[in-house]
């Protein structure tokens, strides 16, 4: 199996994962370094340094080269940081280059492979919450919605040659606290909209991957996307106006008394014009 962005965070957990299975797994990262340093010397790694968005379909032929592929998990990604004013054209193509153009064209190299060699696989995405929810970060945001409709398209058209196309959404994960204040106080901040209380960890995302890869577990589900965010998706930014729920229901409670007096007194005013004096 392939997956991209292997060097840290999610692709890392998901390498791992598939690498306790028994899986043999190409790592991709642009970082040889972060490769290295993390799975460098374990069994069934097969380590490649490569930027996914610059050269997919000659990433495609080396991994080809390299053996039987029968699971893809696009997960690398990257982003500008910038806002709509302040974003270049180089800032753009970077990112679309990286987070849809490379997924594009690596998973097509290797589903031609399949269909030619009459094989069935498994393509994974890794999307986000910010496919269709506002992050600030146009660029990354816009390129998650166009790889959110890129699984509905290929489900539908390689769902007949057996190839199945799903997708995970993550909330908020942590995959960068370090143990400083700074971070804890990020992390404890970032925490209080999620209904479970704590942000995901990479390994939350990545059990949902192995499962949407495999087979047993898996065989009936194409085109579907599993949200990994401990409920942070169902935040109701209303709630942020209150310093609580129950400051919510009082405000609540009283507008519903309010509307119900002006209910009562239209209906007496309608029935006094229905009955007369």
């Amino acid at each position: 199996m392939v997956v991209t962005g292997a060097g840290h965070g999610i692709g890392l957990a998901v390498a791992r994962c598939f690498l306790r299975e028994g899986a043999t797994v190409c790592a991709v990262d642009v970082s040889e370094e972060s490769l290295t340093a993390q799975l460098g010397g374990t069994e069934g790694a097969q380590l490649v340094c490569a930027d996914v968005g610059s050269d997919p379909q000659g990433l495609a032929a080396r991994l080809l080269a390299g053996g039987a592929v029968d699971v893809v998990v696009n997960n690398v990604a990257v982003r500008s940081g910038k806002s709509f004013l302040e974003i270049e054209p180089e800032d753009l193509r970077r990112t679309y280059a990286t987070n849809i153009e490379g997924p594009w064209f690596l998973t097509r190299d290797v589903v031609r492979r399949w269909l030619t060699a009459g094989r069935r696989g498994s393509i994974v995405f890794v999307l986000s919450l910010h496919s269709d929810a506002i992050r600030m970060n146009p660029d990354y945001s816009s390129s998650k919605a166009a790889l959110a409709m890129l699984v509905k398209e290929l489900a539908v058209e390689l769902g007949p040659h057996g190839v199945r196309v799903n997708a995970v959404a993550p909330g908020a994960i942590d995959t960068w606290s370090n143990g400083s204040e700074r971070s804890r106080a990020h992390v404890e901040r970032s925490s209080r909209p999620v209904p479970l209380g704590r942000l995901g960890t990479v390994e939350d995302v990545a059990h949902w991957v192995l499962a949407l890869s495999d087979e047993r577990l898996a065989a009936y589900m194409t085109g579907s996307v599993i949200t990994v965010d401990g409920g942070l998706g169902l935040h109701n930014w209303l709630l942020d106006l209150y310093a609580d729920a129950a400051d919510e229901r009082e405000a609540t409670r009283f507008d519903a008394d309010e509307t119900t007096a002006e209910t009562r007194s239209d209906r007496s005013e309608s029935q006094s014009r229905i009955t007369g004096p």
